[in-house]
């Protein structure tokens, strides 16, 4: 049996005088209450794993909707209120994307759930 290091505690309602609800399961450490700085460690770790779990699959899409030769010479910068912001390395390369490509590859991304949400493609003149 695989273990977790909470247990599932119940009570009863709330108090006396007090209506209660039914069984009421919590989540406690095992062995006693944990520590606010434990908690806090606990779910950065796992907010930062998932953070670049997600950041690598929104790469490995991008890469498959524009390619690998045209992924090399962009850089996801920003996903934020709807807009996905792309910087790029080459100001031929930027008008191109701009002028002929840009409805193309919104109309790509946004059938990828990493996308999800993503209206307007933006793309600037960058460093890589």
């Amino acid at each position: 049996m695989n273990e977790s290091p909470m247990r599932a505690t119940e009570r009863q309602g709330f108090g006396k005088g007090m209506r209660g609800l039914g069984k009421v399961t919590r989540m406690e450490p095992r062995g006693g209450l944990a520590s606010i700085e434990e908690i806090l460690t606990r779910w950065l770790r796992h907010s930062r794993s998932a953070k670049r779990a997600s950041e690598k699959s929104v790469v490995q899409r991008w890469t498959e909707v524009v390619g690998d030769e045209i992924a090399a010479h962009t850089r996801i910068v920003r996903m934020s209120a709807g807009e996905l912001l792309v910087e790029v390395d080459s100001a031929s390369l930027l008008n191109e994307l701009s002028t002929y490509y840009r409805q193309e590859i919104l109309r790509s991304i946004v059938r990828f759930e990493e996308f999800r949400g993503i209206q307007k493609l933006r793309f600037r003149a960058g460093v890589l």
